[in-house]
C-alpha cells in the first residue's frame, strides 16, 4: 500500500514533554500509589512517636521513605531538568512518515528508522507515544497533526506496524 507521506512540523514545549514524561510514568511507575504509600508511613512513624516516644521506629520508617522518596524525586525533578539540558529538544522537528520508515530531522540530525525499531505504541489524551527501548521513546503531540484526516491516516499507518495501544475514552 502506497500513500503520500504523512509530514509533521513542531517544537516541543516544556509543558508538553513533561506532560508526556508523566504519561509514561504514571504507565510504569505508579507515582500515585508510590505517594499514598509514603504519606501513609509518615503518618503511622508520626501516630508511634507521639504515642510512644518509639523514636527508632519513626526514623527506620523515615529511612525507608528515603528510599520511597526516590522515584518520586525522579518523577517530579527529572523531566523538567532533561527538557531544560537537552538543547536538541528546544528545536524544531521534521517527521515524515511512510509505509518503509519514519524520517525525523532537526538542527544537526537527520535520523531514518525503519518501523521494526519500535516495538509498541501508546495513545494518550494528548500524545502518541512511539517506544523503541525499555524507557526510550519518540513522543508525538496531538496537536501537531494538519487535521481529523491526517490524525487518522496516522493511526492507520501505526496499526499496521507497530503493536498500539489505544487510550481509554476520559
Amino acid at each position: 500500500m502506497t500513500s503520500d507521506p504523512i509530514q509533521l512540523n513542531f517544537t516541543y514545549t516544556e509543558a508538553e514533554y513533561v506532560a508526556a514524561v508523566y504519561a509514561y510514568y504514571a504507565r510504569t511507575f505508579h507515582m500515585k500509589t508510590y505517594t499514598l504509600f509514603a504519606g501513609l508511613l509518615i503518618l503511622a512513624g508520626l501516630a508511634l512517636w507521639l504515642y510512644t516516644g518509639a523514636a527508632t521506629v519513626f526514623f527506620g520508617l523515615a529511612v525507608f521513605m528515603l528510599i520511597i522518596g526516590v522515584p518520586a524525586i525522579f518523577y517530579y525533578i527529572t523531566p523538567r531538568r532533561h527538557f531544560r539540558e537537552t538543547a536538541q529538544l528546544h528545536y524544531p522537528y521534521e517527521i515524515s512518515l511512510t509505509e518503509e520508515n519514519l524520517t525525523f530531522k532537526t538542527r544537526g540530525v537527520e535520523s531514518r528508522l525503519e518501523w521494526q525499531t519500535y516495538h509498541k505504541a501508546e495513545e494518550t489524551d494528548q500524545f502518541y507515544l512511539l517506544f523503541y527501548g525499555k524507557q526510550l521513546f519518540t513522543v508525538i503531540p496531538k496537536r501537531v497533526f494538519t487535521g481529523q484526516a491526517q490524525e487518522q491516516q496516522f493511526r492507520e499507518l501505526l496499526q499496521r506496524k507497530v503493536a498500539v495501544s489505544w487510550a481509554a475514552p476520559s
